[in-house]
């Protein structure tokens, strides 16, 4: 294996002092993740409390492979960005998006549930009981206003109607397979609490979401059933890897083999992995973050499990778009690659421009588990 411990320091301290964590004196701002920095017009894009939550995961997994204060530091920021501006203290849960001046009013399951294993997360490491309360609350949330009685979660919860929805229209506005990942904060509250119901929870939701997966490993992600994306793809078997992991499944734990085994068959000439399949064909896109998330699944695997892969070709692609533009919101980072793109602003190429935080995150521990892949599945960004 190559060492890349200078390329993985390079994205470790662009996660941390670049700014992508907000670190200005406003309070509505102050400790809440950005999605992304646009080098081309020196912006950042939305606060975003998913990958805020993501950024409770990665800072707890940094502090326990490196000892360094700095990531205390930046979990209780993030906590509290959470806690006193994302909040919707009617429901319990998290709002979605905050554009610098408003917040999108609206709760999403897969965002809360991202926030709420960064949550169990802090909790272990700062030890402050207003953090488990606060993932108590986010996981009620979820439990009363948004699972479905098939175990499955609608996409959506608007707190002021209190109604629960699917919009329709792409992925992520479905009840659909990338909301097994929800898994992970579920059983992680249910061992920090030591409540059954949240466990069931979790056990319910995988039991829903094996219909989504073919014979062959792959799970419809899309409302079209004859199309996946790999990046919800892998969501979903990042919840049945963890789920089997936790639960000593061993169906949960087949499923997460047969979606990554599925995808490893498929690696592109670059290294890469190819973001979309539809209508039995695979396109050329591809993004660092998702061919992070194959990366990240293998290692989690035992040796003898693993696939062939070509796993230095599929770094060397991800750090292909690492950012070396000496700018400080820039440097370091990962740009999301064109899977981002493609079918939106066709006439504009966003690719190699949006040096992104989840991509980052994603790449950043893909990266770091090349060296040391023992991993508390629970530390899944």
């Amino acid at each position: 294996m190559e060492d890349y411990r200078n390329e993985l320091e390079l994205v470790e301290n662009w996660l941390v002092f670049s700014g992508i964590q907000d670190q200005s004196n406003e309070e509505i701002k102050h400790g809440g993740v950005y999605a992304w920095f646009d080098k081309n017009i020196n912006s950042y894009a939305f606060l975003y409390s998913e990958i805020t939550g993501y950024a409770l995961t990665w800072f707890t997994y940094q502090y326990i492979e490196t000892n360094k204060d700095v990531y205390r530091v930046k979990a209780e920021e993030a906590f509290t960005w959470l806690t006193e501006q994302a909040l919707d203290k009617n429901s319990g849960g998290f709002l979605c998006r905050h554009n610098g001046n408003n917040w999108r009013y609206q709760i999403c399951a897969f965002c809360n549930g991202m926030v709420l294993n960064g949550l169990c997360n802090a909790y272990k490491m700062l030890k402050n009981k207003k953090v488990l309360k606060s993932a108590i609350n986010v996981g009620d949330c979820l439990l009363r206003d948004m699972q479905k009685d098939n175990g499955s979660f609608y996409s959506k919860y608007d707190p002021l109607s209190k109604k629960a929805s699917n919009p329709g229209g792409k992925w992520s506005l479905i009840s659909g397979a990338f909301l097994l990942k929800l898994a992970i904060g579920l059983l992680h509250l249910s061992e920090v609490t030591s409540k059954i119901k949240y466990k069931l929870a979790a056990r319910e939701l995988c039991d829903w979401g094996l219909e989504f997966q073919k014979e062959n490993g792959r799970f419809e992600t899309s409302p079209n059933p004859h199309e996946t994306f790999l990046h919800p793809h892998c969501y979903a078997a990042e919840g049945m890897l963890v789920a089997g992991k936790i639960l000593n499944e061993e169906k949960y734990l087949q499923s997460a083999h047969k979606a990554l085994l599925w995808i490893s068959e498929n690696q592109k000439d670059d290294g890469g992995f190819p973001s979309y399949f539809s209508e039995g064909v695979f396109r050329k896109e591809t993004s660092p973050d998702m061919t992070a998330q194959v990366l990240r699944l293998w290692l989690m695997l035992d040796e003898f499990q693993r696939p062939k892969i070509d796993f230095s070709a599929a770094l060397n692609s991800i750090l292909s778009l690492q950012c070396l533009n000496k700018q400080t919101q820039a440097y370091g980072g990962i740009m999301a690659g064109d899977a981002w793109f493609n079918g939106t602003n066709k006439n504009k190429d966003f690719a190699g421009v949006h040096i992104n935080s989840w991509v980052s995150m994603f790449s950043a521990q893909a990266i770091r588990m090349s060296s040391n892949s023992k991993i508390d599945p629970f530390h899944l960004v």
